[in-house]
């Protein structure tokens, strides 16, 4: 299965009263505050690089 052509998984949060779903388009992912992140959550308590999502072959692991 690849991640970029199949959405194997996603990642919803809220932002301005709307819940946003973003897919997981490529085989590593980083989320946090840092605009080099691929997904910026703009969020209280996140770090500027708060977690790595890598599609490993046979499915998906978080890294804090």
């Amino acid at each position: 299965m690849n991640p970029i052509e199949d959405v194997t998984a996603w990642i919803t949060y809220p932002r301005n009263g709307k819940t946003v779903r973003v897919d997981f388009d490529k085989p590593k992912m980083m989320f946090g505050r840092a605009s080099s992140c691929d997904v910026v959550l703009s969020l209280k308590g996140v770090s500027r690089v708060h977690f790595e999502a890598e599609y490993n072959g046979h499915g998906w692991q978080i890294s804090d």
